[in-house]
């Protein structure tokens, strides 16, 4: 019997040990799991990004290749703020088209050559573009975007900025491209309103505050390659020396802002170079991925 007791009592202990180690083995299984889990989810976070996308005309092509780019690495754009060309581009991807699909409309459309000015009893309007933008956009709404998006314009009575992130779509589109003494003023309601990039062409403020990294795109470099020898360039430059003021202290409140130096020698209405600003675009963010990466992954 006392044999037996001791058998007994020895199966009892090796249970309890046995039990002690398979519950060791769960505990140190859910605390790898735990550690991976936050880990991964730390990635992801810092993964994330809000995206600027500045005004230029047919250089905001540029800013296809420079989402391609971003996409490829891995980043998450959550949330996207755009003027002028950069806030139609900006609404083909928050609508869920690729960068290059986004292309492909502008070019089988000639979108960039129906923003040309056409001319109707002494202004001009962006009546094809807006066809071109419906039939690109039926549901008409920024709530029907798959990424949040905010589009600025000037309201020219009130000489302010206004930014605008709900409702219809299409016409704050119009309103934010409509280049003044060019185009007529779109009306928003009550208010009269031209291309955003007057006061703001790179609207950074909607996400003052928020806990993603600012990734501005900015396809306006201050690099003139081309001689002066027609009134148009003389109104392009004065175009971009006015709006610098208005972006360079827009530019410190990004986390890093991408600007091709490339696109110096395209014009706003260079409408045969859409595939060349594209790659000019992604060729230079492929050279700052490294660059991108720090800066999403820091602290600070």
């Amino acid at each position: 019997m006392t044999f037996i007791r001791y058998c007994i009592l020895f199966e009892s202990i090796s249970n309890y040990f046995r039990s002690i180690e398979q519950k060791t083995t769960i505990l140190a299984r859910i605390l790898l799991e735990h550690l991976v889990l936050s880990f991964t989810e730390g990635i992801y976070k810092y993964m994330d990004i809000n995206l600027v996308l500045s005004g230029g005309g047919a250089r905001g092509l540029a800013h296809l290749g420079m989402i391609k780019v971003i996409r490829e690495s891995g980043f998450n754009i959550r949330k996207i703020s755009g003027v002028s060309t950069g806030s139609v581009v900006g609404a083909f991807i928050a609508a869920g088209f690729s960068p290059e699909e986004t292309l492909k409309v502008f070019v089988e459309n000639n979108l960039m050559y129906q923003i040309r000015p056409v001319f109707n009893g002494g202004i001009f309007r962006l009546t094809k573009w807006e066809k071109i933008l419906m039939e690109s956009f039926p549901k008409n709404t920024f709530e029907s975007l798959a990424i949040p998006l905010t589009v600025n314009v000037t309201d020219i009575n009130e000489c302010k900025t206004v930014f605008i992130n709900s409702g219809p779509l299409i016409r704050p589109l119009l309103a934010s491209c409509s280049i003044p003494g060019i185009f007529e003023p779109i009306v928003l309601g009550d208010r009269q309103c031209v291309d955003g990039g007057v006061l703001n062409n790179l609207p950074v403020e909607p996400f003052q505050g928020d806990s993603n990294k600012i990734i501005a795109l900015h396809v306006n470099p201050l690099i003139f390659e081309n001689e002066i020898d027609s009134a148009f360039i003389i109104f392009e430059r004065s175009v971009q020396l006015s709006i610098r003021d208005n972006t360079n202290e827009r530019k410190k409140l990004a986390h890093i802002v991408l600007e091709p130096p490339g696109l110096s020698r395209f014009q706003i209405f260079d409408l045969n170079e859409a595939k060349a600003i594209f790659n000019i675009g992604y060729e230079y963010a492929k050279s700052r991925v490294m660059d991108i990466e720090n800066i999403a992954m820091s602290t600070s």
